[in-house]
């Protein structure tokens, strides 16, 4: 979805990854899925915002539907999207988060 914006991405493959690659890339931003292996976003978000409070971590979820955003906010995400989620909805995410 985001390969026309060109944008440097990286995947990692659970909440344990995404920890150890924000310490090592710093990125603009993260898009964390609430459900991972070995280490939830919950948790993995935690620990970067205690290290990286400027980076933007935006909840990816298909539970957004039993919870409101304001949910995700008071657990240290910025925002959240629900999946799926269309694409002119991840654009304006971004823009207003970098």
């Amino acid at each position: 979805m985001l390969a026309a914006s060109h944008a440097n991405i990286r995947v990692a493959n659970d909440g344990h990854q995404a920890v150890i690659m924000a310490k090592e890339q710093q990125p603009n931003i993260i898009f964390m899925d609430i459900q991972m292996p070995n280490m939830d976003g919950y948790e993995a978000t935690k620990i970067i915002k205690a290290q990286y409070p400027h980076i933007p971590i935006i909840a990816l979820t298909a539970n957004l539907v039993g919870h409101d955003i304001h949910h995700f906010i008071e657990k240290g995400f910025d925002n959240a999207l629900p999946k799926p989620y269309e694409i002119s909805d991840l654009y304006t995410t971004i823009k207003q988060h970098l």
